[in-house]
């Protein structure tokens, strides 16, 4: 459907189920969930975009192994979504913390296994998730200023995806140490960064 509130509302349960179903070590398949929320965010858009991304944060919190092609439909939607909002690309849309951030935890949970994730993915798709983690690390810094969920979600990802080597030479060449050193310091009273 494309009514909006009967899609927040969707995205509401769903979330719920997941988290009753973490608290009690129940395993569902998430993909026919999943899938549908990514098919409504792509009708609907902006209008549900933070609700989408937060349901399947939830989502993935279950552990449930997605199908390759289910992991590679999710990166590309959240890469996306988080660029259309990260007030840096040429859509013309400013920036929204609430759904950058949002999206940012859903790329740290699709890197828990980076080795699998990189293979699934391809070294072309997880390079345009590091570009766009280092961008937005870069842009809090210099023009949005302090947001320390970004910065932990953007550097859990850096941190899981140096453990693969071609990663790591990505992060590198990219400028993610000055990146990880800078976040760090805008960041000095927030534990979980440091």
């Amino acid at each position: 459907p494309t009514d909006t509130s009967i899609q927040k509302i969707g995205c509401f349960s769903a979330r719920k189920i997941a988290t009753l179903a973490q608290k009690s070590n129940t395993s569902l398949d998430i993909s026919s969930v999943m899938l549908p929320i990514l098919d409504a965010q792509s009708l609907l858009g902006v209008q549900i975009q933070k609700d989408s991304l937060d349901t399947i944060w939830a989502l993935m919190g279950m552990k449930w192994e997605l199908r390759p092609e289910e992991l590679r439909e999710l990166t590309v939607c959240t890469v996306e979504t988080v660029k259309m909002n990260s007030g840096i690309s040429s859509s013309g849309r400013s920036f929204r913390g609430d759904v950058v951030t949002s999206g940012m935890a859903v790329f740290a949970d699709i890197f828990a296994e980076p080795v699998h994730a990189v293979r699934v993915l391809g070294m072309q798709k997880v390079e345009r998730v590091i570009e766009l983690v280092l961008s937005l690390i870069y842009a809090c810094l210099d023009k949005f200023g302090n947001h320390p969920f970004i910065f932990s979600f953007g550097f859990s990802v850096l941190q899981r995806l140096c453990n693969v080597n071609d990663c790591h030479n990505l992060i590198l060449r990219f400028g993610g140490i000055v990146a990880v050193i800078d976040g760090m310091a805008a960041n000095g009273g927030t534990a979980n960064i440091q």
